[in-house]
């Protein structure tokens, strides 16, 4: 049969079949009351448990976990500061000033990230510590942004203005950071 050969129907009957569909209005509930109690019950069971969680600090004592402490000691704080003042540093010049404010009252950290930004200093004693420091952590850890590091070495073996000595170290430390995984 056709849908030509179909008869048509009246508005009356296509309303009266919406009335009568079970994926019609939620008007009247089907559970009637007893569901709506349980559903509140429920609700009010699961913010009890939220609050109680909150309230109790077990949530407090897991952060503690994830979150690092801030440091009680003011050097070691100064520190921080200085290795986040490196960190955010986006030329030449805030590096530099950044490093020596850092070297003033402490060495150069263990931190690859930090030792690829102190590579931007010019001066080969800074630049040759950092880049011993790398050559002895690259096969722990490598650093975050891996093509800047290679960047910057290959920046400090083609400058002419260094020691020999720094842009061999940059080469050697170079072909170590592009094979490690």
């Amino acid at each position: 049969m056709s849908r030509d050969d179909r008869p048509k129907k009246s508005w009356r009957e296509i309303d009266s079949a919406r009335d009568r569909s079970a994926h019609g209005r939620e008007e009247r509930p089907r559970g009637g009351t007893r569901a709506a109690e349980r559903s509140s019950s429920a609700q009010k069971q699961y913010r009890s448990a939220l609050d109680k969680l909150f309230d109790g600090g077990a949530v407090g004592e897991g952060w503690k976990k994830v979150l690092p402490e801030m440091p009680a000691d003011p050097a070691v704080a100064g520190r921080q500061e200085e290795l986040a003042a490196i960190r955010a540093a986006t030329e030449r010049t805030t590096v530099e000033a950044a490093v020596a404010r850092l070297l003033e009252r402490f060495s150069l950290p263990d931190d690859p990230d930090v030792l690829t930004q102190v590579l931007l200093c010019s001066d080969d004693r800074i630049a040759e510590n950092a880049l011993g420091r790398l050559d002895a952590l690259l096969p722990l850890r490598a650093p975050a942004a891996r093509q800047v590091l290679v960047a910057r070495l290959r920046r400090i073996e083609d400058d002419e203005d260094r020691s020999p000595e720094v842009r061999s170290l940059a080469a050697a430390v170079r072909k170590k950071a592009t094979r490690s995984p």
